[in-house]
């Protein structure tokens, strides 16, 4: 069994109600890979970033993705409620940054674009 940090398993742990309890052990494995990967993040390299290129059951991961009963849709929505809790925790230290020093930073985009981007997603989405 994977045992991951609590900072990263609680962020990934988001998705667990999207898989079935053992399509979920699978899709930990590959998740961490995913970040995990340098370069192309196909599934063989994640295995093998992961120290699983020899796993006998190496084919079981592939499976996750073109076989396994999960819905896309309810995963990228529950993603996007993620992003969204991440930029209005983003928008508030960048608020407060903005008044402590009596300069908004410019290194970001401003709030408005943001705002429509989350907007845009939300309809593409539901």
């Amino acid at each position: 069994m994977l045992s991951l940090p609590i900072a990263f398993s609680s962020a990934i742990g988001v998705f667990a109600p999207v898989f079935s309890r053992p399509v979920w052990q699978h899709v930990k494995v590959l998740m961490t890979g995913a970040v995990l990967a340098p370069g192309q993040r196909t599934v063989t390299a994640i295995l093998r970033i992961m120290g699983l290129g020899a796993a006998p059951n190496f084919q079981t991961y592939h499976r996750v993705l073109n076989r396994a009963v999960w819905s896309p849709l309810h995963a990228s929505r529950l993603l996007l409620r993620l992003l969204e809790a991440v930029w209005k925790q983003s928008l508030y230290k960048v608020r407060s940054y903005a008044i402590g020093r009596a300069r908004p930073r410019t290194d970001l985009l401003d709030n408005r674009s943001l705002a429509m981007l989350l907007e845009i997603s939300k309809r593409l989405i539901y």
